[in-house]
């Protein structure tokens, strides 16, 4: 073997055992950004995954640590406070009765001090390629009865070579248990292990439209496996857009719809909870605070989504690229990574890619210290709904909900009133409880002289937010807008549409102002 690709062996597996002894191993877990740069991180581990310190040992072993890591890093009753969260915007009426909450996550195994990435390792010994076009995922089963087994086989014939075309071939060739866990809750939805490449599937949840999006994106894991990136925000992010362009594929699962009842679907309202306070290393912070997890996982799935969009061999180019350049400690470079990015994709939106990229805040894996405001606001017709989360963030990226009452003002389109809510202008945010650091109000406005722009000014302990709301031009109901929104920096606006002739006619049918 040639000794310079020894060497590159010894340093990637060496080098975050470097770090995790630095730092000092935490159940939680080690790592985290060694440049904190806003949009341009660099960390020196996994920081979003689960963490096994126990060395596999056997099957039996293995999948008994993956329970009992994942009981203390990816803790049921902690999930519980994301779960909140979707009950909330069902209880509100603004999501399906029929959504549940679940949060698959990507685990390594750790000997002594050191992550496990044998397929890594193995391939960079042999003259294996990386990304080699043959490579290919083969799959077994255990704990499924046959009835179950066949279903997801049938379901993974018709899905993967959807998958291999929008994601490219795997970064390895290998063999994937999926098994059914019964020691994972359902909330967990499962684990990705890229050390032993076994996909856990908690318990099914009876939707198999959704139980397939679950194992879709564990599936997807496992095309990067051990390339797997560093941050939530690219890793997460990643496999959920490309998971909801395989699922909604014709074909693939007849009737899916990440809009219903899937619970993290926010193209729509998209830019109107794109704020600063979605950004940090980790959605899943070692203090355990979820309260922000589901507003993440979503931009985050939109965010790569809208990228999709633009190109639909966007994942696929990327990933050929990635693989092709791959070197010691990429996966957690965000400078690198949007250089890949960049370079296969180089506008979105009008905008160059790194313009884009440093506008879209969930995509900011740098930690910014103290207290934080964020409000996912949904206009309907005559009412806008708003959720507050109030946290405070520590140096290490680690959270924690905080409580208040916020004063609300609602300006009319130039700020010259103060509009009228028949539900009042106090938000009340919990100090304790499941629903720690959050607080809801659903504001509706009558005879305020057609639509037109609405600035709902939110004030809580000394932050302040401004969240416009197009009053009576929304897009969710038969016969209403299909587009929505509001421009800043003056009463009135022209606004252009291009797009694809059978877009652009749906366009010309409604409405704008």
């Amino acid at each position: 073997m040639n000794s310079s690709k020894l060497r590159w062996i010894t340093r990637a597996v060496l080098s975050v055992a470097i770090c995790a002894v630095a730092i000092g191993l935490a159940e939680a877990g080690p790592f985290g950004n060694i440049d904190n740069t806003p949009f341009a991180t660099r960390a020196n581990g996994p920081v979003g995954a689960i963490l096994i310190s126990q060395p596999p040992g056997g099957v039996g072993t293995a999948q008994a640590a993956v329970s009992r890591a994942a009981a203390i890093q990816h803790n049921p009753v902690a999930l519980q406070r994301a779960a909140h969260t979707i009950q909330l915007l069902q209880q509100l009426g603004l999501k399906s009765s029929a959504a549940q909450p679940r949060f698959p996550r990507t685990a390594y195994h750790l000997s002594g001090s050191q992550v496990q990435l044998p397929d890594l390792v193995r391939t960079m010994q042999t003259a294996a390629q990386i990304g080699d076009p043959s490579n290919e995922i083969q799959f077994q089963f255990q704990g499924f009865d046959a009835a179950q087994e066949a279903a997801f086989r049938s379901y993974l014939d018709n899905a993967m070579p959807v998958a291999r075309q929008i994601y490219g071939p795997p970064a390895f060739n290998i063999t994937v248990t999926v098994i059914l866990d019964d020691s994972l809750a359902e909330i967990q939805g499962g684990v990705y292990d890229a050390t032993t490449n076994e996909i856990h599937l908690a318990p099914l949840s009876g939707n198999f439209a959704e139980d397939t999006y679950i194992l879709m994106m564990l599936v997807l894991n496992a095309f990067h496996d051990d390339l797997a990136f560093f941050y939530d925000a690219w890793e997460q992010g990643f496999i959920g857009a490309a998971a909801t362009a395989v699922q909604v594929t014709p074909g693939v699962m007849p009737g899916y719809d990440p809009v219903d009842p899937g619970p993290f679907y926010c193209l729509s309202v998209y830019e109107a909870e794109n704020q600063p306070a979605l950004g940090n290393s980790t959605f899943y912070p070692a203090s355990g605070f979820t309260g922000m997890l589901v507003w993440r996982i979503a931009m985050a799935r939109a965010a790569w989504y809208k990228c999709y969009i633009e190109d639909p061999q966007f994942f696929a180019n990327f990933n050929e690229l990635y693989y092709h350049s791959f070197s010691e400690g990429l996966q957690g470079d965000v400078p690198g990574l949007k250089d890949i990015a960049a370079s296969v994709l180089p506008s979105v939106e009008g905008m160059n890619f790194y313009d884009w990229y440093r506008r879209q805040y969930v995509l900011d894996t740098s930690v910014r210290t103290g207290s934080k405001l964020y409000t996912w606001n949904i206009p309907l017709e005559q009412a806008v709904a708003l959720i507050v989360e109030h946290y405070v963030t520590d140096d290490s990226g680690g959270e924690a909900p905080r409580g208040g009452q916020a004063r609300c003002i609602y300006w009319n389109y130039d700020h010259t009133l103060s509009l009228y809510a028949e539900e009042g202008n106090v938000i009340d945010v919990a100090s304790s409880g499941v629903g720690a650091g959050e607080g809801y109000l659903i504001p509706t406005f009558f005879n305020v002289g057609g639509a037109q722009l609405i600035t709902v000014q939110i004030d809580l302990n000394g932050l302040r937010g401004e969240y416009l709301y197009p009053y009576a031009v929304r897009g969710f109901d038969p016969g209403e807008n299909d587009f929505y929104g509001g421009v800043r920096g003056g009463p009135e606006a022209t606004i252009d549409v291009s797009a694809p002739a059978s877009v652009a006619r749906v366009c010309s049918q409604r409405s704008w102002r």
